[in-house]
């Protein structure tokens, strides 16, 4: 048994959940079996333009959302449950009442990564030592079609991301000494993860295994970028952020692999940003560190090997950003930069990931080296959240999707939260 032990607010909290080991990869399941409400309630917003609950429950919890390249109109998510995880979607407009459940029978909090294309889901079974998998299921809930295991024997997979360049789906071990990261094909059944050729990393070499991923076009090459730490957060300054284009697979080893800072405080997530080169003179990365205490959002010269980055700032007024989570990105081949604003400056939306009371919400932090401060854009309402998508930047503004994973589950509802920004 592995726990997934989040640093929290006082040594009462102990996270954002426990990793159970449990059994069960999922059946299919019929429209409309899920549980919702559309528009109207949720959260409210001191600075937003208008926000509303897609959809709420009192049982399970919301975890990772995705949705697919090309836009169908649904958000998609993992849901945790004791009674068994699910897979769902709902539509993004607000108009569908109650959820598609997609896939049911899941592990009770199992289910972490996901991702879409036009056709199926594709999630990822966290679980230690080889019991973690790849699988997939048609995402329209009229389709025939069973649950396919693509891949077997992998070790705590995390995320799951799509390569649009290759076709492969991409994830990554959070295992001590044999976590790598992986590519599979869509159509191939029980691909070994043991097999050299499936590893696009065969393992982190000695060093912090790979959390969380994400394939970014650079200069039109698509790059993987990786985040390292350990699953189980512990304290020190571990953590590493590398990167390397994935058509590169004569060497498997780590070392291949550009680390572009070091020496981080539990990184969660990241984003790039290719253009801003009139404020940094240079492409820079940008990530997330997860701590209460000291954690936050930095940047890094992505020209430039082993840095320990620079804070982006701190939150405005009596608000803080501490601990930062997700950084939420546009699904279609977004990078999380979002910007130019009528000011000429480029942001990041990040989710704190703590409870309401306390001020967990959206976080709009400015690219900027000097003076930047994390405004909060709704504080008031979310318990726990966790994952975030936005759509594009139109009118100056974005449609911000967020899933709440309240801790400890059945403490508040968990929901699918829809934000609209003032404009930036």
């Amino acid at each position: 048994m592995r726990f997934f032990k989040w640093l929290g607010l006082s040594a009462a909290w102990l996270g954002l959940a426990t990793m159970l080991v449990a059994c069960g990869v999922g059946t299919s399941s019929g429209q409309n079996s899920g549980g919702g409400s559309s528009g109207g309630g949720g959260s409210s917003s001191t600075t937003g333009t208008g926000v509303g609950t897609l959809y709420s429950t009192a049982a399970g919890r919301t975890f990772e959302l995705a949705e697919p390249f090309t836009d169908d109109g649904f958000t998609y998510w993992t849901e945790h449950d004791p009674s068994g995880g699910t897979i769902k979607r709902i539509k993004k407009d607000g108009t569908q009442v109650t959820a598609d459940t997609l896939v049911s029978g899941l592990d009770a909090d199992n289910a972490w990564g996901l991702d879409v294309d036009d056709t199926n889901v594709y999630w990822t079974r966290n679980l230690p030592t080889g019991a973690g998998v790849v699988a997939s299921h048609p995402k329209d809930p009229k389709a025939t079609g069973a649950t396919q295991i693509l891949a077997v024997n992998l070790n705590n997979p995390t995320y799951l991301r799509l390569n649009p360049a290759d076709g492969k789906l991409y994830t990554c071990e959070n295992q001590l000494n044999s976590g790598g990261i992986l590519a599979f094909t869509k159509t191939g059944l029980n691909q070994d993860a043991t097999t050299l050729t499936n590893r696009f990393i065969k393992d982190s070499g000695g060093g912090p295994p790979p959390f969380n991923i994400r394939i970014i076009p650079v200069s039109g090459a698509p790059i993987l970028f990786a985040t390292f730490m350990d699953q189980n957060l512990g304290t020190g300054l571990t953590g590493e952020i590398r990167f390397k284009n994935t058509g590169s697979t004569t060497d498997r080893s780590i070392s291949t692999m550009t680390r572009v800072a070091n020496g981080l405080l539990q990184p969660t997530d990241l984003a790039f940003d290719e253009f801003d080169q009139v404020e940094f003179g240079t492409s820079i990365v940008v990530w997330t560190e997860y701590d209460t205490a000291a954690g936050g959002v930095r940047w890094a010269d992505f020209t430039k090997t082993d840095q320990r980055g620079t804070p982006l700032g701190t939150a405005s007024g009596s608000f803080s950003i501490l601990p930062p989570y997700s950084i939420c990105r546009n699904p279609h081949g977004g990078s999380g930069i979002f910007g130019p604003s009528t000011a000429g400056k480029n942001y990041v939306v990040v989710t704190r990931n703590i409870q309401a009371a306390t001020g967990g919400g959206l976080y709009l932090v400015q690219l900027s080296k000097t003076g930047s401060l994390a405004t909060p854009l709704d504080q008031s309402n979310m318990d726990f959240p966790l994952a975030g998508l936005t759509g594009a930047l139109e009118d100056g503004s974005l449609t911000i999707f967020t899933s709440e994973y309240p801790y400890p589950s059945g403490s508040s509802t968990s929901a699918i939260d829809k934000y609209k920004s003032p404009k930036l």
